[in-house]
């Protein structure tokens, strides 16, 4: 690296660039970048680098606690989020205090109602558990168990 360089020149790889010395970038996409940087000192004396670096995606698994299934168009279904999920791999089940299954899905993010699926009828307020089997864009299994206050 050049002596002293008093100018910088950042080529992301992304099609940005900065001039500062220290630059914050952050990459709107994965994938596999060439980063280059040039620098110059007072004398005119030019030095570079060039570095591949890979941005993978950020995985991560959000599932509320509770829900109102009143009618009223607020939080009226239960809807786990998430990012970098296969959805070919998902599988969602809620069960009730004694363990007997109310409800399964197969459908990503797919949303529960508050409607025991055995028999078509509202479930009640109560704690219920839910169960979801998941594998994120690396293949890695996830298993989620949480509790779902469901509030009419």
């Amino acid at each position: 690296m050049s002596q002293v360089p008093n100018t910088w020149s950042w080529d992301f790889g992304d099609g940005t660039s900065s001039n500062d010395e220290n630059p914050f970038h952050k990459y709107n996409d994965t994938g596999y970048f060439q980063v280059s940087l040039v620098v110059e000192n007072s004398f005119g004396c030019i030095d570079s680098i060039n570095r591949g670096i890979e941005i993978i995606p950020q995985f991560f698994f959000y599932a509320p606690n509770a829900f109102t299934p009143n009618g009223d168009m607020i939080n009226d279904e239960f809807i786990p989020q998430g990012y970098c999920i296969l959805e070919k791999d998902y599988n969602m089940y809620i069960f009730d205090r004694w363990g007997e299954l109310v409800f399964e899905t197969y459908t990503l993010f797919g949303s529960w109602d508050g409607v025991d699926s055995r028999n078509g009828t509202m479930c009640k307020s109560d704690i219920y558990v839910v169960k979801i089997i998941y594998r994120d864009v690396f293949m890695k299994k996830h298993e989620y168990v949480g509790h779902i206050n469901l509030l009419r």
